[in-house]
This record gives structure tokens, C-alpha cells and sequence, in this order.
């Protein structure tokens, strides 16, 4: 069985924040620090759109892997809901920078997001699915690209299953 990582040694920092142009849903993007500092992995679940949260209920009816310049991006997974969200495996010792990841609001500009950190992340029924396609993320992680679709995964049927999560802790961030 999996160690559980203490959520609070898991630091999520907002260091930059830009809206971007257009029609809604406007894209907006985000620079974050990311540092677990526990000996288990755990999980960062970012919405893709401010304004369709993460406690609606989640639920899966595919998931995506990434990928950049053709390499496998491990640890990352969109998991297809609503609502959909951005799924990041951190391993343990992990420290992040993630610059320009996107995500989409429908107000101008934004003022907060709130994402969730978890022990534990799977799709009903389907226990380590999301764990096998996230891979094995590094412990260094530096992104400052696109990323594009890779290897995706769907539930049978695409039935809409519910997605379970261990414990979680909440951090919004003042965009």
C-alpha cells in the first residue's frame, strides 16, 4: 500500500498570473512553484475553468494523458468530467515550475482559483488507472512550452464514473 503524503508539506505558490485576450471563456495563464516535501506522492487537481469548481462532484469519463515535443510530459493527466480538470502527479521530494499553464475564465480578469491537493486520486472501478497514466513523473520539473494530447484512456461505455479522492486540502490563490 501507497505511503499517504501529509498535504500540508505540499506548497503550491502562485509567482505570475496573465489574462489573455479574446472571447469568453478567456484564457488565462499561470506561473506556479510546486514543492512536495513528503516522502509519498500526491496529487494537484487544477480546474480548467475558474468558474466550473472542483466541489460540483467529480466525475470521469476519459483522460489524457501529455505530452511535449513528442515526449511523454509524466505526471500530467486531463481527466474529462465536469468538470474537467488538470490532474499533476507529484512525486515525493517533487519541486516544480510551471510557467503559462493555461486555464479558462469567463470573468475579466479573474481573481481567484482554487485548486485541491489529494493523497490519493482514482476513477471508480478503476483503481490505478490514472496512477498508469500519469507514468512516472521526475522530481525536477521545468515547463515552459505547449503541451499536446498524448495516450488517452476511456471508461467503458464513457460512462461518467465518480472520481474518488483521499484526504484533500484546499489553497485558493489571488490571481
Amino acid at each position: 500500500m501507497q505511503a499517504k503524503a501529509p498535504l500540508d508539506q505540499i506548497s503550491v505558490q502562485l509567482v505570475g498570473s496573465e489574462a489573455g485576450e479574446g472571447r469568453p471563456p478567456f484564457p488565462h495563464r499561470l506561473d506556479l512553484d510546486i514543492a512536495n516535501e513528503t516522502d509519498a506522492d500526491g496529487w494537484l487537481l487544477i480546474p480548467y475553468v475558474i468558474e466550473e469548481p472542483l466541489d460540483q462532484g467529480l466525475t470521469c469519463d476519459a483522460a489524457v494523458a501529455w505530452r511535449i515535443n513528442e515526449q511523454p510530459l509524466a505526471g500530467w493527466v486531463t481527466v474529462q468530467g465536469p468538470p474537467s480538470f488538470l490532474a499533476l502527479r507529484l512525486p515525493a521530494g517533487a519541486k516544480w515550475q510551471l510557467r503559462k499553464l493555461r486555464i479558462a475564465s469567463y470573468a475579466r480578469p479573474p481573481q481567484r482559483i482554487e485548486v485541491w491537493l489529494s493523497d490519493r486520486l482514482e476513477v471508480e472501478g478503476h483503481g490505478d488507472e490514472l496512477k498508469r497514466l500519469a507514468g512516472n513523473p521526475p522530481r525536477s520539473l521545468q515547463v515552459n512550452a505547449k503541451a499536446r494530447a498524448g495516450q488517452s484512456w476511456r471508461t467503458p461505455d464513457r460512462k461518467r464514473l465518480p472520481v474518488k479522492l483521499g484526504a484533500v486540502r484546499k489553497i485558493v490563490l489571488s490571481l
